[in-house]
């Protein structure tokens, strides 16, 4: 990994919070200089949890999802960003959840896009 200092954002399976940590990170050593929470939007939680209860789910609807858990990690960064943190790099984890037709949906990781434009990556 190369050393510097990120800025990571995940959200756990709970769905409760999106995290921010903020490390420093070289060959020896992983120091957390930060973290920060924010409170999951009921709605959106509600409609990624959806997915997982065997709800009929339309391409679009992930699409939009997708979308929606990007901005609001963006929207997380930006509010880090403010902080005036020096960083080098920024890591986005990804939302993995199940649906009944086997498919595995990864959500949030794929559209970077939108935490880009919702950050200014």
């Amino acid at each position: 990994m190369k050393a510097g200092r990120y800025i990571g954002v995940m959200s756990g399976t709970s769905l409760d919070r999106v995290d921010v940590v903020l490390p420093e990170i070289d060959d020896k050593n992983v120091i957390q200089l930060g973290a920060i929470s924010f409170p999951f939007p009921i709605e959106l939680k509600n409609q990624v949890l959806s997915i997982c209860q065997c709800q009929a789910v339309t391409l679009a609807t992930i699409g939009e999802i997708d979308y929606q858990l990007g901005s609001l990690y963006g929207e997380a960064i930006n509010i880090v960003k403010r902080l005036n943190f020096d960083y080098t790099i920024l890591s986005a984890n990804k939302i993995s959840v199940s649906h009944p037709s086997a498919l595995f949906l990864h959500l949030a990781y794929a559209h970077l896009s939108s935490i880009g434009l919702r950050s200014g990556e």
